[in-house]
């Protein structure tokens, strides 16, 4: 990726690449890096994505004393960064960073040409739904800024600006041959064409091309999935980066046209659901300093896939699976996790929990009535809970994580045990279905066996009980995942989903997800992939009397 600039053009480069939250010096050492790669390629601008300096999304982070100050230092150094040299005329930049004035902070695009910071572009349009907050922290922009740049007019806007309702009308009062929009939007499945439909739209009303950069990495529970692209001025998709993977892009810009940008297929579903999961694992690992993460297998989808993911995430050397059967668990199903820890290549510790659960029955004694409904129900939480002690005692010894193996469809009904199962650093499959979880099992096994076969055909079982089966306490789990994406992904009313169940069993399920909001508030943090996540996207109180009628 080097050369000649075609005479006439624009070289772009799109800096599709991770910040890290909180280190602005270290973010802007990145920057000046490959603002240096960038001038060797003899590029004439690069582009950087929503609040590179800081990171994203900063949070209360914004509140710290001495952030504008660490700022104002690298703005001052990403000036120097574009100046000319005795070996070329320089490079403009633009790089997103919060800006501090008269007591506001705004979330901006900064723009640095000819060592000096030329234009500061504050975002127009704040977000304040789903997981944005973002009018809790900053004020909102004014004023377009639109760039002469070589006889083209470029305009500058930051993410959300483009998805509000005046966007084009914004856009043709500007009258720009260009729209640079920088982002980090986080990643859903299904959300790639949604924006491509959206760009493209807007650059057929308007006449101008569009640059779409998107921020690359994970925090916390989101993923920012790269996959920038380019628009021109008709309307058409002409190139797209790398999806789930950094990438410094070249693109030559000119007439509203982007000749010879790389178009790179989309990937297909599951491959990019897992790719966006085993990023956010990494990220999450590596950032809280552990070296090792553990998990329980129990020989069941979930703790498979999680184990898969796992692996995916951080080789099999830094994944050690623990294997702890009672007597409720099946003969096949030790012979499957013992076979899936094999497959996948990490180390299994077997961890039999007959005599912790015998000195937890032992010390309460009478007072409990084992035979009563809630004293097996007690018995059944006593062995998760004997489980997640095992495991974290383990990750205290070794400064290991955790990884919880509760799903999506778990969590919404309470289908799962506080301080049991539900324990851990972060919960790679909160945001995944059953229904989902089977799919990516298979797509798994598109080439050779990683999940065992014999595990994704079984009926599932917590195998807390004799004889027990998920189905004696939740409904098919593909019409128990029906109700779940309809009420929670897509906020439907109970009656808009009587047609898949009865009434009856529509609102005792609504009911119960309803009333299971306080474990959910107690789970760890986990990828989100859908619209709307159990967590920060779905804000609902843990007490209430609100009552579902169909």
């Amino acid at each position: 990726m080097s050369g000649q600039k075609p005479s006439g053009q624009i070289r772009i480069i799109v800096a599709q690449v991770a910040s890290r939250l909180g280190e602005v010096y270290a973010n802007c050492t990145c920057a000046c890096e490959l603002i240096a790669q960038a001038r060797n390629w003899n590029a004439d601008l690069i582009v950087f994505p929503e609040l590179f300096l800081l990171g994203y999304p900063p949070e209360d982070l914004l509140f710290a004393p001495d952030l504008p100050a660490r700022l104002r230092d690298a703005e001052a150094t990403l000036a120097q960064a574009s100046a000319a040299t005795a070996q070329d005329n320089g490079i403009d930049i633009i790089i997103g960073a919060p800006s501090f004035s008269n007591g506001c902070v705004y979330n901006s695009a900064l723009y640095f040409a000819n060592g000096a910071l030329v234009h500061r572009y504050n975002k127009q349009e704040l977000p304040n739904y789903g997981v944005f907050d973002e009018r809790r922290y900053f004020t909102s922009g004014e004023d377009a800024v639109v760039i002469n740049y070589g006889g083209k007019r470029v305009m500058l806007q930051v993410c959300e600006d483009s998805w509000r309702e005046q966007a084009a009308s914004h856009v043709r009062m500007a009258r720009p041959d260009l729209v640079i929009t920088i982002n980090a939007s986080p990643f859903e499945y299904n959300k790639l064409s949604a924006r491509r439909a959206l760009i493209s739209g807007l650059a057929m009303q308007t006449g101008a091309a569009w640059l779409y950069v998107n921020l690359y990495g994970a925090q916390d529970d989101l993923i920012f999935d790269g996959a920038s692209f380019c628009v021109d001025k008709n309307g058409s998709i002409c190139g797209q980066a790398r999806e789930m993977a950094a990438q410094l892009w070249m693109l030559d810009f000119e007439d509203g046209l982007w000749p010879e940008a790389e178009l790179l297929p989309a990937l297909e579903e599951p491959s990019r659901i897992f790719q966006a999961i085993a990023l956010a694992t990494s990220n999450y690992v590596r950032a809280s300093g552990a070296g090792q993460v553990l998990l329980g297998l129990s020989g069941g989808i979930d703790s498979a896939l999680c184990l898969a993911l796992a692996v995916a995430a951080l080789g099999s050397e830094q994944v050690t699976a623990v294997i702890m059967p009672y007597i409720h668990t099946r003969d096949i199903s030790l012979a499957d996790a013992r076979k899936q820890a094999k497959n996948l290549g990490v180390k299994s510790i077997e961890l039999p929990i007959h005599q912790a659960v015998e000195g937890v029955v032992a010390s309460l004694g009478k007072s409990i009535d084992w035979n009563s409904a809630s004293g097996k129900l007690a018995l059944e939480n006593i062995q998760a809970r004997c489980r997640a002690n095992l495991l974290m005692a383990l990750a205290n010894a070794q400064g290991a994580l955790v990884l919880a193996t509760s799903n999506k469809s778990e969590l919404a009904m309470g289908y799962g045990t506080l301080y049991g199962d539900m324990a851990g650093a972060y919960a790679l499959l909160k945001d995944l279905d059953k229904q989902t979880i089977y799919r990516l099992a298979r797509w798994c096994n598109r080439n050779q066996e990683l999940i065992v076969k014999r595990i994704i055909e079984r009926e599932p079982s917590a195998e807390l009980a004799p004889n027990q089966l998920d189905s004696d306490h939740l409904p098919d789990y593909e019409l128990l995942d029906h109700m779940v994406r309809g009420y929670i992904e897509q906020r439907q009313s109970g009656q808009a989903l009587t047609h898949a169940a009865s009434a009856e069993l529509v609102a005792r399920t609504l009911t119960t997800i309803d009333r299971n909001e306080y474990k959910r508030r107690q789970a760890p943090l986990g990828p989100k992939i859908t619209q709307l996540a159990f967590g920060r996207d779905r804000r609902m109180p843990v007490t209430n009397h609100w009552q579902h009628r169909i």
